[in-house]
């Protein structure tokens, strides 16, 4: 029943500062629903000159059973809107879809779009819009940024139950109080029991007692096996309660990281005055510790020669007022022989308190204990060095996180993240990270993949990636590959000028994790302020491993973003537009006896746009290939930033004439435009052709590229019609995937006009 708060702050956050008209879609809110038909409205706002809509969201089918839909709009703004039941898997979803029919599109400023009508069971869910699959469409053929908002459904007067997310906590912390809260007010004569069974990780919190209680009588159990908090009250003489707030704290000693406190729905129940069952809707707690306060130690991952001696350093983050640690640290003995810790911390030398080290049958044991201060060291820097004698092979050095601890001076046990390192032989790299180096436009935000080759039986990996932050500012981990979160867990932070992100495969895997090579793993954005950022791999904490732990050998490519301008063009060509929907076709293939879209989404075909010097046209500063090309005109392309200065603008496609801007560009502001469509002189030498009256476009016909359209372009296509060639190819000027009688006559036309390249 949660909106998606977030969107909702960035959405009014944008029509606040740019005055722009929020476009919404609704689901809503249904909390007082019987047994029986139930209809569930879907709203819009500020539908305006839409072309199509695809609308999908996910319902739960033990509560809902879709029955049939109807059409308000049927006769004025949305003829012809359908709405389907499917199943994808386990989702159960519903599937709003319409497209105009003729040359002018919807506009519904605010309404319902489409009715659905369910068949209700009982009990609670939830309306989930699959955002990533929804679109919306003007006539333009541009996306239309929606805002969507999810709804709910719940029986007639529920209790509510819920515990709070307590988020940035400090740790430790000896009485951390989490409140039950309750809301009774709207059951018929009240409540008089209920039992609430609360799971939570014993790792993170321990159970002490409960203050506070609002209610005489409650008693709190604790369980074990699982550990569990059961939260018991009945009173059979007084009235029904009718609390609405707090009904008590529990008291924990919280000792760090993260728990849920997740209430067990199948144990829980609430009876009325008559011991009737109660419907309740029950909302989950949180525990987080503040991600710049938790404690993690580092083995390094080396490479080395074998015999000779190799340096683990070994890190710490957080390292305050410690009195104690602990750490195990597993690796093959055969591989390293253990002599001995050096260089240690300043602040460990004179040791503050008692070292020691003992080999074990697994690896070695470092123990450290105060004597009479505590001992604290800045983040990121290191411990000491574990030396070793490299004998030959590979090994990974584990922390036992069961035998491993860190302590405070008051001997609390503190949340600990371990990061193992690894050693191996010198190698070449069987596996490749990368990041691209990335143009974008001044405070908007900038998503830089990291694409992965080579990545075959993993189990865990380590990423860290430095950035300046006068530049950038970390703002998450976005698009992650599926499987990486079908089969592991994916987390991340920032602090530092650096991105931690760390993936482990799920414990009860029985194989590794195989990605396709040149796959994208994960987004990861920031907001550009402005100038510009290497985005470097720090390779000394970036660590890649087997299912079976053994190291994998990466090569790490470095990414950078730059200031860059964005040039929005608008041209059409001769070959693919459409006079009667003034619009271009869509370029055509022809593969496996079928003639198929070249490319996806809107993309008409592409170009090849350049920057030429104007004092001398012959050379060429900049150059952006393979630039999508939309049916509608429209190209975007973003110039480096350091291109700011006057350039004539050229336009060349795989089948047409070359074509000039008709003077110089200037790009001396963050977005330039230029519209070649709108008349002759939009290009050198007024060197364009009329499509359509009061629009221009590009000559096609120059098969060879050779700045001319004369014989040597027509002969290929007469070839190609003879022998019946089809697909995506230059002599296919019409761009319908088959070579015929259709391509010659604008060819020939340019052939009789002289058609050639004009430029200065």
């Amino acid at each position: 029943m949660k909106k998606n708060i977030l969107a909702l702050l960035l959405i009014f956050n944008t029509v606040f500062v740019f005055g722009q008209t929020t476009v919404t879609c609704t689901l809503p809110d249904i909390i007082d629903a019987t047994p029986g038909t139930v209809t569930v409205p879907v709203n819009i706002t500020a539908f305006d000159n839409i072309a199509a809509l695809s609308i999908y969201f996910e319902y739960d089918p033990t509560i809902l059973t879709y029955s049939s839909y109807t059409n308000p709009n049927a006769t004025t703004t949305f003829p012809g809107l359908e709405v389907n039941s499917f199943v994808v898997g386990n989702s159960y979803r519903i599937g709003i879809v319409w497209s105009a029919s003729g040359a002018t599109g919807a506009t519904l400023p605010s309404g319902v779009l489409a009715n659905i009508v369910f068949n209700y069971v009982t009990g609670t869910g939830n309306f989930t819009f699959l955002q990533s699959i929804c679109e919306v469409t003007n006539m333009s053929y541009a996306t239309v940024p929606v805002l969507y908002t999810d709804g709910s459904i719940a029986p007639s007067n529920p209790a509510f139950v819920s515990i709070p997310e307590l988020t940035n906590q400090a740790a430790p912390n000896n009485g951390l109080l989490v409140p039950v809260n309750v809301d009774f007010q709207t059951i018929v004569g009240g409540v008089n029991s209920f039992t609430f069974v609360v799971a939570y990780d014993e790792t993170k919190l321990t159970y002490q007692n409960f203050q506070s209680a609002s209610l005489s009588g409650i008693e709190v159990l604790q369980l074990t096996n699982p550990t569990r908090i059961v939260i018991e009250w009945s009173d059979a003489v007084s009235a029904g309660s009718l609390l609405n707030g707090k009904l008590l704290d529990l008291v924990f000693n919280y000792i760090g990281g993260t728990s849920a406190l997740s209430f067990d729905e199948n144990l829980c129940h609430i009876g009325d005055h008559n011991a009737l069952e109660v419907p309740a809707v029950y909302t989950d707690g949180l525990v987080t510790q503040n991600p710049g306060t938790v404690v993690n130690v580092t083995a390094a991952t080396k490479i080395a020669t074998p015999g000779t001696v190799v340096l683990i350093p070994v890190t710490a983050n957080n390292f305050t007022n410690i009195g104690a640690f602990d750490f195990l640290i597993n690796y093959d003995l055969s591989v390293l022989s253990f002599t001995g810790l050096v260089d240690y911390h300043a602040n460990l030398v004179p040791l503050t308190g008692s070292l020691a080290t003992n080999i074990t049958a697994t690896g070695v044991g470092i123990n450290w204990q105060a004597s009479a201060t505590a001992l604290t060291i800045p983040s990121s820097e290191k411990l000491f060095d574990m030396q070793f004698t490299y004998n030959a092979g590979s090994t990974t050095l584990k922390f036992d996180p069961v035998l491993s601890a860190v302590s405070t001076f008051g001997l609390t046990t503190l949340t600990v993240e371990y990061v193992d390192g690894a050693v191996s032989e010198t190698q070449a790299p069987t596996a490749s990270a990368v990041m691209p180096d990335v143009v974008a436009i001044p405070l908007t935000t900038v998503d830089v993949p990291i694409n992965a080759t080579g990545f075959a039986g993993i189990g865990a990996f380590d990423l860290v990636v430095a950035y300046d932050v006068t530049a950038l500012e970390f703002k998450g981990i976005f698009n992650p590959l599926a499987s990486l979160s079908s089969t592991g867990e994916l987390t991340y932070n920032a602090t530092g000028g650096k991105v931690y992100i760390s993936w482990a495969i799920d414990p009860a895997a029985v194989t590794g994790l195989t990605i396709a090579d040149n796959e994208k793993l994960f987004d990861i954005e920031y907001a550009f302020n402005a100038g510009s950022s290497v985005l470097a791999f720090d390779q000394t904490s970036c660590v890649v491993s087997k299912f079976d732990l053994d190291p994998v050998i990466v090569s790490y490519t470095d990414g950078s973003v730059e200031g860059g301008i964005q040039l929005n063009l608008k041209l059409f060509l001769e070959g693919l537009y459409n006079p009667a929907t003034g619009l271009m076709n869509k370029a055509q293939d022809y593969v496996g006896g079928v003639t198929e879209d070249k490319f996806t989404g809107t993309i008409a075909d592409q170009i090849t746009v350049e920057l030429h010097n104007t004092a001398n046209y012959t050379t060429t500063v900049h150059t952006e290939a393979t630039v999508n090309l939309n049916t509608d005109g429209t190209a975007s392309v973003t110039i480096p930033s350091t291109f700011s200065g006057s350039y004539y603008v050229t336009i060349k496609q795989r089948n047409h004439i070359e074509t000039v801007s008709a003077s110089p560009v200037s790009f001396a502001s963050f977005t330039v435009p230029y519209d070649f469509t709108t008349a002759a002189n939009k290009a050198y030498g007024s060197n364009m052709k009329l499509v359509k009256t009061g629009v221009w476009g590009l000559f096609a016909g120059d098969i060879d590229q050779d700045a001319n359209i004369n014989i040597n372009d027509g002969g290929p296509i007469n070839t190609g019609i003879k022998v019946g060639t089809q697909g995506y190819l230059a002599i296919d000027i019409n761009g319908d995937g088959v070579v015929n009688i259709n391509d010659v006559g604008p060819v020939n036309i340019s052939i009789k006009s002289g058609i050639a390249v004009s430029k200065p």
